[in-house]
C-alpha cells in the first residue's frame, strides 16, 4: 500500500446495500464490517506492511475503532538506520478522507491559520504527521499520533484516587486552551480522554509493549460473496485489552477525538457526540457553543468523582432530559415547545410527548435529587469542603441556560482555588 496523493478515478463513497455483504462476528467486539466496501474502511490485517514518505510501517496491535475510522499500533522503521519507534495510526474511511468531507483536517488547518498549535500543550493529542494509504477500498488519510493508553475511565482505572483531581485539572486546561482560540472540541465523551504511558517504549522494547496490550482477540470474517476479498481484511480484530497495563503509575491523560470539532463561529446544523454527555439545550433549538464544551466537561467531571449511572449507559434523549430534570430541577418555560425532533429524534412520538407535557420537564418544583446529595453521597474520596465546591462548580456548569454557565477559565480558576 503505498504512498499517494491521488484517489483513483472510480472511487465511490460507500454503498449501503440491502443485502448484508458479511456475517456479524460472534465473538469479538469491533466496527460495522458492512463499512469494509469502496468508500469504507481500510481492509487491514495484522502484520500488513506499507511504505510512506521514506518510512516502513508494520501494524502490531488494534486500538480502537469509531464510525469513522480504524486506529492502529503501529512500528515505524526509520530510514536507512533501522531505527524504530511506535505511533498509533489513525486511517479514516475512504469517503471521509477527501478534501470535502475530512472535517478534522479541515479543522486543524483553520486552527493553525490562527497560530493554534497541538503539539503546544501537554494534555491534547498531537498529529506527528499526516500520510495516504491506497487499498482497494480508495484513498484513506491517516494520522501519525503519539501512542497513548486506554480510557481513563477504563474499569482498571475506575476507583477514585488523588490523581483524579490531577486529572480534572488537566481535561479543563486542555478545553481552557481550546476556547482561548474559539474553538470547541464538541466530543468530549470518556472515550476521548486516554492515559499516557508513563515512559515511550524504545524500538528494542516491542514484546514488553504488547505484553502491556494484551493478546490478540480476532475472529475470521465470513464474507457473503458479494465483494471480492481484497475489500476486507480476513479477520476481524477486537481492540487490545490493556490487561498489561500498569495503572498505578499514570500521571498524565491526553485529550483526542477531533473530528467533530468546530470553530467556534461557524457551529454545525447538528451536534453529533453520545447522547449521554449530550448538551441539553441544543434539543431545544441552540447552537452548538463552548458553553456546549462546558456542558460535557461537567459530565466528565461528574463521571470522574461521582461515577453517576445515568451518564454511563444512557442512550436515549428523552429519558436523558428526564434524569437531568431530576438532578437539576425542571427547565425554563421559554423551551416548551422547541424541541428539535426533525434533527435528535426519538423512538416517542412527539404527538405522545407533547399529549404527556414533556413528562413533567417544564413542572414548577425542586430536584428530586440534587447534585449535592449525589456528590456527597458516592465522592468519598473527596473531603467534605471539596464535596461541597464541586458541587456548586457542577450546578453552575450545568445551568439550563447556557450563557450562564462559566467560561473555561472560570472553571480552572476554581479547580486551581482548591489546589487540584
Amino acid at each position: 500500500m503505498a504512498d499517494s496523493s491521488k484517489p483513483s478515478a472510480d472511487e465511490k463513497p460507500p454503498t449501503y446495500k440491502p443485502q448484508q455483504l458479511y456475517d456479524k462476528p460472534r465473538r469479538v467486539n469491533a466496527e460495522d464490517l458492512e463499512l469494509y466496501t469502496r468508500g469504507g474502511y481500510a481492509p487491514i490485517d495484522l502484520g500488513l506492511t506499507f511504505e510512506a514518505r521514506g518510512h516502513k510501517y508494520t501494524v502490531l496491535h488494534k486500538l480502537g475503532f469509531g464510525p469513522s475510522a480504524t486506529v492502529w499500533l503501529v512500528r515505524r522503521s526509520n530510514g536507512p538506520s533501522g531505527a524504530c519507534s511506535f505511533h498509533a495510526l489513525k486511517v479514516l474511511r475512504a469517503d471521509l478522507s477527501t478534501p470535502e468531507r475530512n472535517l478534522e483536517f479541515k479543522t486543524m488547518q483553520r486552527l493553525e491559520q490562527v497560530g493554534w498549535n497541538c503539539r503546544a500543550h501537554p494534555n491534547l493529542v498531537q498529529i506527528q504527521e499526516v500520510i495516504n494509504m491506497m487499498t482497494p477500498n480508495g484513498l484513506h488519510r491517516c494520522y501519525l499520533q503519539p501512542l497513548l493508553g486506554p480510557s481513563l475511565f477504563h474499569p482498571s482505572i475506575a476507583e477514585p484516587t488523588r490523581r483524579q483531581r490531577h486529572f480534572s485539572r488537566q481535561l479543563v486546561y486542555a478545553v481552557n486552551y481550546l476556547h482561548a482560540f474559539e474553538v470547541c472540541h464538541s466530543n468530549l465523551s470518556p472515550e476521548h480522554v486516554l492515559v499516557k504511558f508513563p515512559q515511550p517504549y524504545s524500538g528494542s522494547e516491542e514484546n514488553a509493549l504488547l505484553n502491556c496490550l494484551g493478546p490478540v482477540v480476532s475472529e475470521e470474517i465470513v464474507s457473503r460473496g458479494i465483494l471480492p476479498a481484497a475489500h476486507h481484511p480476513r479477520a476481524v480484530v477486537e481492540p487490545a485489552s490493556f490487561s498489561g497495563f500498569d495503572y498505578s503509575s499514570v500521571t498524565d491523560v491526553a485529550l483526542v477525538g477531533f473530528g467533530n470539532a468546530f470553530a467556534a463561529i461557524f457551529p454545525p446544523p447538528v451536534l453529533r457526540c453520545p447522547v449521554r454527555i449530550f448538551p441539553v439545550e441544543v434539543l431545544f433549538g441552540h447552537e452548538p457553543s463552548p458553553k456546549s464544551d462546558i456542558w460535557e466537561l461537567a459530565c466528565l467531571l461528574m463521571m470522574l468523582h461521582a461515577e453517576p449511572d445515568h451518564l454511563l449507559h444512557q442512550s436515549c434523549y428523552v429519558r436523558l432530559v428526564y434524569d437531568w430534570v431530576t438532578y437539576l430541577g425542571p427547565m425554563p418555560s421559554h423551551w416548551r415547545g422547541r424541541y428539535r425532533w426533525d434533527r435528535y429524534n426519538t423512538l416517542t412520538p412527539p404527538g405522545q410527548m407533547q399529549h404527556q407535557d414533556l413528562l413533567g420537564w417544564f413542572d414548577v418544583g425542586g430536584a428530586s435529587r440534587p447534585l449535592s446529595r449525589v456528590i456527597a453521597a458516592s465522592a468519598s474520596h473527596l473531603t467534605p469542603i471539596e464535596r461541597e465546591a464541586l458541587a456548586a462548580l457542577l450546578r453552575e456548569m450545568f445551568a439550563w441556560e447556557p450563557e450562564k454557565r462559566p467560561t473555561s477559565g472560570m472553571v480552572l480558576s476554581r479547580l486551581l482555588q482548591l489546589k487540584w
